[in-house]
């Protein structure tokens, strides 16, 4: 039987080689087992009393969070959050009283809260009925404080324990008088929806924030929705001077350069010296530009469209706009300007459109008055090339390389 070979068995390892030590850590980090904790920003005026509950939402009936408290009322949480493209971190110094026992959080969000109107939290039980029914206002039924609250969602909802707090609820039927008319009955108020006091209150909350728009807010939804087509743009030439500033006597560079270090942004600037720049500025000529009571009212649209957008459902805020036309504020200005806006638009759109085609024919006939001439030198090349002989093709598939031409024996020596 033959014999096979095996390889030999590997050396035993030297008793003094190092094995690596697995990396160990001093302090050993639990594991998470419930949710990271949120970080909240309430105001100051909050009592001992004051609760997170539930409510349903004024605009999508869905169950959200609120701060009610018996003393300062109602307040809406805000929730701030940093970009996922930018993170963001932040550290909250202690204070005397603060418990030790910090925490490290993967998200860097918190919540704000901030006073809310609780007149939107029983619109939809003051309006709901007044729209399903569809008559005026004056035919409508009173009814009671006790049969609004009875109206609203109560899944997933506190309200019941807030109405146990004398306080709350007479801050809230202090809001309902706001936007409805009310009766007497004994002892009780009863209370009827108006439209007019409802579309005034939105329209003082919506002045009070068009006051105050974000920038952001202002450049897109202002600024650029009145902005009309641009009509012409001329450049005017504009002449500035610099002073010159003296060589300095062992300078050898005919324009001296100046450092100047600012010490606030730690920047080196470099100046030059110049007699007189010449800047083009282009002077923009727009068709038609808007007044200010025209950008006020639509500072005012966009407040108020946040405000419905924000706290009023859809049906409630079509109800509410029908009754803008009876409310001492006119769009019908700003409406007219959008208009002629729109149309403007249209015929620039129109005038591109016309350019682009008329420009788009060029370049076709241009393209094709190249192939013509490309196609009219190719036929002439072919004639050229039948028109030769056989010999005169012969002779050109000569290898001359390395041989004289003819013309070098006739040159003088």
């Amino acid at each position: 039987m033959p014999r096979t070979r095996t390889a030999k068995a590997a050396a035993p390892s030297s008793p003094t080689a190092e094995t690596p030590k697995a990396s160990s850590s001093k302090y050993t980090l639990e594991a998470t087992t419930t949710a990271s904790p949120k970080l909240f920003v309430l105001p100051k005026a909050a009592s001992k009393e004051a609760k997170i509950v539930t409510l349903p939402n004024p605009r999508t009936a869905k169950p959200s969070r609120y701060l009610v408290c018996p003393q300062t009322g109602f307040y809406e949480f805000t929730k701030i959050a940093a970009p996922k493209s930018v993170p963001r971190s932040w550290l909250i110094e202690t204070t005397s009283d603060s418990q030790r026992s910090g925490q490290t959080i993967s998200n860097a969000e918190f919540f704000i809260a901030s006073p809310l109107d609780p007149v939107f939290l029983l619109l939809p039980s003051l309006a709901d009925s007044s729209i399903a029914k569809g008559s005026d206002d004056k035919k409508k039924l009173f009814l009671s404080g006790d049969d609004y609250f009875d109206q609203l969602p109560t899944e997933y909802s506190h309200l019941e324990e807030i109405l146990q707090w004398t306080e709350s609820k007479t801050v809230l039927e202090k809001r309902m008088a706001a936007i409805c008319d009310t009766v007497d009955a004994g002892d009780e108020t009863m209370f009827r929806i108006n439209r007019e006091k409802l579309v005034s209150l939105c329209l003082s909350k919506a002045r009070t924030l068009s006051g105050s728009l974000p920038i952001s807010v202002e450049k897109q939804f202002v600024a650029k929705a009145l902005q009309a087509p641009v009509v012409n743009q001329r450049r005017a030439p504009v002449q500035k001077s610099a002073s010159t500033l003296s060589e300095a006597p062992d300078s050898g560079t005919s324009t001296p350069l100046t450092e100047t270090l600012e010490s606030q942004s730690s920047a080196a600037t470099i100046e030059t010296a110049a007699t007189s720049v010449d800047q083009d500025t282009v002077e923009v000529e727009e068709a038609i530009k808007p007044t200010e009571d025209v950008v006020e009212l639509q500072r005012l649209r966009v407040a108020l469209d946040f405000i419905c957008d924000r706290y009023i459902s859809p049906a409630v805020t079509q109800w509410v706009k029908e009754g803008l036309a009876s409310s001492n504020v006119q769009f019908s200005a700003l409406d007219e300007y959008l208009a002629k806006v729109a149309e403007l638009r249209a015929e620039a759109l129109a005038a591109r459109s016309l350019g682009d085609y008329s420009r788009k024919h060029m370049r076709d006939e241009d393209d094709d008055d190249a192939r013509e001439q490309k196609k009219r030198k190719m036929e002439e090349e072919k004639r050229r090339k039948q028109n030769q002989s056989r010999g005169v093709r012969d002779l050109k598939k000569v290898n001359t390389t390395g041989m004289m031409k003819l013309s070098s024996f006739f040159q003088k020596k």
